[in-house]
């Protein structure tokens, strides 16, 4: 007999870590790897990371204009010599600091200096990230630093997934987990009609900043599928490199791209296997199962539909439309969208012959 092998469940979307070889198995490796490919962080010469070194005042004030989509803008002012006396026009950074100063984003400290080469700090971390998304002091009932700062943080959930560290020095992975938790926030404006002093800025996040897309669609077509030879997965219309594809072909997927690169993939369905003595039964108009329900077997995609629990193909033998009855054989799972059943994924197993034997001990 030839027997199929199908991976059926739910699966667990990230990122793969082998750009940088030093933060394979890393606690934020994932984020890294979604902030390297936004290039918003890089790794150095000899193609590392170093996600435990810390990071400088200025190589974050140019994370944030990056993340604002402002990189543009700061390169216009590469060589002029900003506000603070301790950063040149030469310096490397000078563009990025001039940008996040005229923003509000970085003030100095009170000598009027920058610090450039100093390691920034977890709250200065959070205070910049906040105000580059619109929160600004005049926007608080009451304002106490750090623990203003701290608490709007931890209420949009920025902080998540990071020790807290107060005034010590925040690590370079630290930071992509903090840049990552921040990508789909919504920015605010102050106002003094909404409770809390902030009114949401729909749809404007740091992903849109970047000119980052969104897709909601189904997983049409992946490697997962014997007919597939692209190595791409397909939302909808759209075809993406995706890594971490098994499990997802028939589900629903929130897709955050820039041109064919997915920056994260979110996945909206469940599936359930189902014993084929049930099959008929799942079948019935109660539960919906209609030609809207898309069919996959045997890894090849079976447009299009799902009757009375019979799969049916859109090929014809002889001028009849191709129909496969499902067994106690076979294996069956349904994808569901919320509740709604959405595929039926089926691995039919077909009975074979051997026709040809190799002797081995020749």
């Amino acid at each position: 007999a030839l027997a199929v092998v199908m991976i059926f469940g739910l699966v667990s979307v990230g990122f793969a870590a082998a750009e940088f070889p030093d933060i394979e198995d890393h606690k934020y490796a994932s984020s890294i790897e979604k902030l390297a490919t936004l290039e918003v962080i890089q790794g150095y010469p000899d193609g590392t990371f170093k996600p435990d070194d810390r990071v400088k005042r200025s190589e974050f004030a140019k994370m944030i204009v990056v993340m604002l989509g402002l990189e543009e803008t700061a390169e216009l002012f590469e060589g002029v010599a900003t506000v603070f006396p301790d950063v040149p026009g030469s310096h490397w950074a000078s563009g990025y600091i001039t940008v996040a100063h005229s923003l509000g984003i970085i003030n100095g400290y009170p000598d009027g200096t920058f610090k450039p080469e100093k390691e920034i700090t977890y709250h200065e971390a959070l205070k910049m990230i906040l105000t580059a998304m619109g929160y600004i002091e005049e926007g608080f009932r009451t304002v106490k630093w750090p623990v203003t700062w701290v608490m709007q943080a931890s209420t949009i959930g920025i902080d998540k997934g990071v020790p807290y560290l107060g005034d010590l020095a925040i690590t370079r992975g630290q930071v992509a987990k903090l840049l990552d938790n921040s990508l789909k926030v919504d920015h605010v404006v102050p106002s003094a009609y909404v409770a809390g002093g902030f009114q949401t800025k729909e749809g404007v996040t740091f992903l849109s900043k970047m000119g980052v897309d969104e897709l909601v669609g189904m997983v049409v077509d992946s490697p997962e599928l014997w007919t597939n030879t692209t190595g791409k997965i397909k939302v909808g219309n759209k075809s993406f490199e995706y890594e971490d594809y098994e499990g997802l072909l028939g589900h629903n997927v929130r897709v955050w791209y820039k041109d064919s690169a997915i920056i994260d993939l979110v996945d909206l369905s469940t599936e359930e296997e189902v014993d084929p003595d049930d099959w008929a039964s799942l079948a019935k108009p109660a539960n919906d199962f209609t030609d809207k329900v898309k069919a996959f077997v045997n890894y090849t995609p079976a447009t299009k539909w799902v009757v009375s629990g019979d799969v049916y193909k859109e090929v014809e033998w002889n001028g009849i439309p191709g129909k496969l009855d499902l067994t106690t054989a076979d294996e069956i799972v349904v994808v569901y969208s919320a509740k709604e059943p959405i595929a039926v994924k089926a691995l039919v197993y077909t009975p074979g012959e051997i026709d040809l034997v190799y002797d081995y001990s020749k």
